[in-house]
């Protein structure tokens, strides 16, 4: 394909700032690339390691009716384990958007609430915003206070990635479970006690064993495990509760081990779709690296159409989310089945496999969201 010469030094430049595995990566995504846009579309990644002569001109697109960029807020993720640089990622396409980004942290914020109203300080400046963002899990204490953020955001009148209410639910699977249900979304059979008592009764009335565990607010397989017979699932949904934990309890689908289809949905409607696959004999798809993991396009895949509508289902049967990933297993024996929606679900491998990128859609569904309030 033909590139202009501005396009080929940044791919220059970018090569001379990046690692030998991070340009190997670049590599793939560029054999992946079909027209100019598409590099374009890609170079936008890498925006922040270039330094100001290529994004003096970020934040310049003014939206007419308030006759100024849109200010978003982005909240840094404190928990870096696993996210990385996506934090200066998404602020990369939220600028190429137009949009004037301020990153800021925990130590940089705080909040004013006065007989007249709400104020909100980054580095010591009030600051009137538009949009507020941050993205992935993080640990428990840091989602308290990222919640807080979040209702002070709303209250202010600040839109937010995820409505506080939205928010509660993806980081609950017992929630969520509760939503499955009342959509007649269709999943394996799930069940929650909150006693011993309960749990034996439970274990007496329903040929519960073998199931899978899962904690209610862990993420990546976390806290994920199978218990073989019921004495087991006593004891430990006793250990959990002296720990003053809570589990769900759901019923094993044994055609699926090791296995997921992941798709991923904005504002409700499925974007791209992949296949997650250990093949370490894991029960928990996403848990090998490697040549013990395989991420597979099912973007061509003939079910394309039904694991779209189950998950679409799904996410909708929760409220209005903007971006969303859906587990689910295809199963012989139990059919198409919903697992549970991730609100901070994975965008750099979907894109790898799929050629999609998520990127640019996340920023520009969140800049129409905004724009929509006025």
């Amino acid at each position: 394909m033909d590139l202009s010469n501005d396009l080929k030094n940044e791919l220059a430049l970018i090569k001379t700032r990046t690692d030998k595995e991070e340009s190997d990566v670049l590599e793939q995504f560029l054999a992946k690339c079909k027209t100019s846009e598409d590099v374009h579309i890609l170079t936008v990644r890498y925006k922040h390691l270039l330094g100001e002569k290529y994004s003096s001109d970020w934040g310049a697109s003014v939206y007419e009716p308030i006759k100024r960029p849109l200010k978003i807020a982005y909240l840094l993720n404190p928990d870096k384990i696993f996210y990385n640089e996506i934090d200066y990622v998404i602020c990369n396409y939220l600028r190429n958007e137009g949009a004037e980004v301020i990153p800021f942290t925990y130590n940089d914020f705080f909040f004013k609430a006065h007989s007249n109203g709400i104020d909100l300080y980054i580095n010591n400046e009030a600051t009137e915003l538009d949009g507020f963002l941050s993205y992935g899990y993080r640990s428990k204490e840091n989602t308290e206070i990222y919640m807080h953020i979040v209702y002070m955001m709303e209250q202010k009148g600040v839109t937010c990635l995820h409505s506080y209410d939205i928010d509660r639910v993806l980081n609950s699977k017992l929630l969520q479970s509760i939503h499955f249900g009342k959509a007649k979304v269709p999943m394996p059979d799930t069940y929650q006690t909150f006693d011993i008592k309960s749990t034996k009764s439970l274990v007496a009335l329903v040929d519960i064993a073998p199931c899978i565990i899962k904690l209610h607010d862990d993420y990546g397989g976390a806290g994920v495990s199978k218990i073989d017979h019921k004495d087991g699932i006593i004891n430990i949904v006793g250990k959990n509760i002296w720990k003053k934990e809570y589990i769900l309890l759901q019923k094993f689908v044994p055609d699926s081990i090791g296995r997921s289809i992941r798709v991923l949905c904005f504002n409700g409607k499925a974007f791209c779709i992949t296949e997650y696959e250990n093949l370490s004999g894991s029960i928990v798809s996403n848990l090998s690296f490697g040549n013990k993991f395989r991420l597979n396009s099912l973007m061509f895949h003939p079910k394309y159409s039904i694991y779209a509508e189950v998950a679409e289902k799904a996410v909708n049967s929760i409220g209005n989310i903007l971006i969303a990933g859906v587990d689910v297993l295809d199963s012989h024996a139990e059919g198409i089945v919903v697992l549970e929606v991730n609100g901070f679900p994975d965008i750099f491998d979907n894109w790898l496999t799929t050629g999609k990128c998520g990127f640019q859609k996340l920023a520009e569904c969140f800049i129409n969201k905004i724009k929509s309030k006025f």
